[in-house]
Formats: structure tokens, sequence, C-alpha cells
């Protein structure tokens, strides 16, 4: 599939014009509009001699660009103590009107959600527990049922801190691909790193549980 998305991008231009073509002509309902695309070179932008359709056509509403999803890492206490487990999240916020494929996206074509953590050698880092996918029938992969994330998704995973860890402090390198998508179209996938910092504290010392509202409210 990545090779699919290069070759679809690196030909940007030729794809803009066929999909106004169709776009114009399922508008026109079956009546065809006249286009005339003018292309120059490689990876071009596309000009549009003239385009004419009946005037009572009622045009698609096509969103060409990738909606802007906020991905924030967070911890679920102040301090990291020594010999302990810290639970941890990625967190992607979803706008209304676009979903994201789950990990687990039901679809063969479909680019799944993955997140990947990186620690320093001394630190145990657990599996990932993604979020429970919600399942629809989308026009983007032909009314084909996927599995996927709205809204809020939580990806959730712990580590380990060893009780003898003498830095002070702890960084956990977050990478998180996934695709995103509305109900007709569907993005190219994206990678985003999210650097994750916490202090390191005494086994014996209190740390105070936060964001709540990510991980419980169970002390």
């Amino acid at each position: 599939m990545q090779y699919l998305w290069e070759f679809l991008l690196h030909r940007r231009a030729e794809l803009a014009a066929l999909l106004i073509l169709h776009a114009l002509s399922a508008a026109g309902k079956g009546q065809q509009p006249f286009l005339s695309p003018s292309i120059a070179g490689k990876g071009a932008d596309v000009t549009l001699s003239r385009v004419s359709f009946p005037a009572h056509t009622r045009l698609p509403t096509v969103i060409w660009s990738a909606p802007d999803i906020h991905v924030n890492g967070f911890f679920s206490v102040y301090g990291a103590q020594r010999g302990r487990v810290i639970q941890a999240a990625v967190v992607m916020e979803i706008p209304a009107g676009f979903h994201v494929n789950a990990h687990r996206p039901l679809n063969q074509y479909a680019i799944a959600t993955a997140l990947k953590i990186d620690a320093s050698r001394e630190i145990t880092v657990g599996a990932v527990s993604y979020p429970g996918a919600k399942v629809r029938r989308l026009r983007s992969v032909n009314n084909e049922q996927l599995a996927v994330y709205e809204g809020r998704a939580i990806l959730r995973f712990h580590f380990t801190v060893p009780g003898k860890f003498d830095e002070r402090s702890i960084t956990l390198k977050a990478r998180l691909r996934f695709q995103s998508c509305s109900d007709d179209t569907c993005f190219p996938p994206e990678t985003r790193d999210v650097s994750m910092t916490i202090p390191v504290v005494g086994a014996n010392d209190r740390v105070s549980r936060i964001h709540r509202d990510i991980f419980g409210r169970k002390d």
C-alpha cells in the first residue's frame, strides 16, 4: 500500500482531473459535462479551461485535505516512582465528520493504526491496549465493513521503572501511524512522533494521580 500511495501522490495532477470529471458527471445525473483540463509536466497543478453543466446541477461536497488530528502523550501520575509500574497513553482527538482506521480495521486494504514506544534499555514497556472500535459501512470502502475510531481515541500502555534506576527523568518516544478518512475519501497515511518525559522520584515518595479523564479515577 505504501507504494500505491506514493504513486497516487506523484500522479496527483492527472488523478485530480479524472476525479473532477467523475464528480461533475455524477452531479449531472448522467449528463456529460464539458471539461478541458490542461496538465503540464510532472506534479503540475490542474488548470480547467472550461466547465459547463446544467443550471439545476447540484455539485457534491468534496473534502480535499486531511483533518487536523491532535496527538498528545499523557502519564497517569506527576512522577515515576522507582520500582513501580506507570500508566501512560497516547490520545488522538479526531474532528467530527472524520474517522481513523482501527488497529484491526477488518478491511484488508485499510491501513491500521499502530503505536510503537521506544525507551532506554532499563525501561520495560508493556503492550499497547487499543480502544474499542466502531464498525461502519462507508462509501470510501465500497460500503464494506470497516472498524474505525471516532472522536477521542485513547491508546494505553504501561512501563516499569527499575528499583535502582539512577536517572532523574524518563523519556519515551512514541511513534503513531494512522490513516484518516471521511465517509467518502481516505487520505494518505500519516506518522506522528510524540516525545513524553516524566521525572523520576523515590519509591516512597508520594505522587498524585492526574488525567483522570484518561486513566480513570481509581488511585
